[in-house]
């Protein structure tokens, strides 16, 4: 899993969507649902629940570090859920 695939996550979804749309079965498609799944695989063995939630809000939901922050509830600042994604992607 990188850093990169993961940013990626709401643009691979969006062009799954707009593929099946049109009912289009190409290699792109199944790369994409490939790398989607990796994805999932990746954010569900995230063991801390609190990481796994930052995770999902900044890759999955692509938000911004303030939304990320605000969805947390403000309990932890933008610079620790920045802090604590990194560690949890690096560990990964």
């Amino acid at each position: 899993m990188t850093k990169d695939l993961l940013k990626r996550y709401p643009y691979i979804c969006g062009e799954l969507k707009e593929l099946e749309a049109k009912n289009l079965f190409s290699k792109r498609r199944e790369t994409l649902e490939r790398q989607k799944a990796e994805i999932e695989a990746f954010v569900d063995s995230i063991e801390d629940s609190r990481a796994r939630r930052i995770v999902t809000l900044r890759a999955m939901e692509g938000l911004t570090w303030q939304q990320v922050a605000g969805k947390m509830g403000y309990a932890i600042s933008e610079q620790n859920a920045r802090q604590i994604y990194r560690r949890t992607v690096k560990k990964y």
